[in-house]
């Protein structure tokens, strides 16, 4: 088994332990709608299809260093990276 049965077939056996039981069923809502799984499927558009879901009036894409995990975060702005 492969593609879009497999997909969902693998979030179903992982439910509640390695998946959000939510999502999940989010996610098997999406097994017959062929419009979202085209647009998954056509790799050459999926980064600006997947930019577009992002919430917000705009996307982010600054590139952020990497946060320091040896030490805890202290403020918000330290949290939110």
């Amino acid at each position: 088994m492969n593609g879009i049965n497999a997909a969902i077939d693998m979030t179903q056996q992982r439910r509640a332990r390695w998946f959000d039981a939510r999502m999940v069923d989010l996610v098997a809502a999406w097994q017959r709608d062929r419009d979202w799984w085209a647009v998954l499927a056509d790799s050459a558009n999926l980064d600006g299809a997947v930019l577009a879901l992002e919430p917000g009036a705009s996307v982010d894409t600054q590139i952020r260093p990497p946060v320091d995990t040896s030490k805890p975060a202290t403020t918000n702005s330290e949290l939110r990276r």
